[in-house]
């Protein structure tokens, strides 16, 4: 079994816009699993440059929760389609920090190939490879 890293995710409500007071703040809790230490890859973006750091943070947080999410329902056909999507955003990603030529990156083979074999899987493994 592969090494799972734990997270907990909260969400919270601080301002609605045109409001000129903020209601009570809401919020949203959940756990979720993911191979890679997230903290460390949203470091690694953001030393990269090209975003700001809250958009970087959300960069590297929604992407590698809306991957866990497809990989592991990656046999509902909406997801199966868009798992090659998926893998060449990754690849432009990484291509526009300068990391597209590292070997081993199998984001490229999933948009090349388009197929939906055990590499989809690969994409999100090696999301930020350095």
């Amino acid at each position: 079994m592969k090494r799972q890293h734990r997270y907990r995710v909260t969400v919270e409500h601080l301002a609605s816009g045109g409001e000129a007071s903020p209601r009570v703040s809401e919020s949203l809790r959940f756990e979720a699993a993911s191979h890679d230490e997230i903290l460390e890859l949203a470091r690694r973006i953001r030393q990269r440059g090209g975003f700001d750091e809250d958009s970087a943070a959300a960069l590297t947080v929604g992407l590698k929760l809306l991957g866990e999410v497809c990989l592991r329902n990656r046999e509902r056909p909406m997801f199966g389609e868009f798992l090659p999507h998926f893998g060449q955003l990754i690849k432009r990603l990484k291509e526009s920090a300068g990391a597209g030529s590292s070997s081993g990156s199998s984001g490229g083979q999933v948009a090349a190939s388009g197929s939906l074999s055990a590499a989809r899987g690969h994409a999100v493994e090696r999301l930020f490879d350095a």
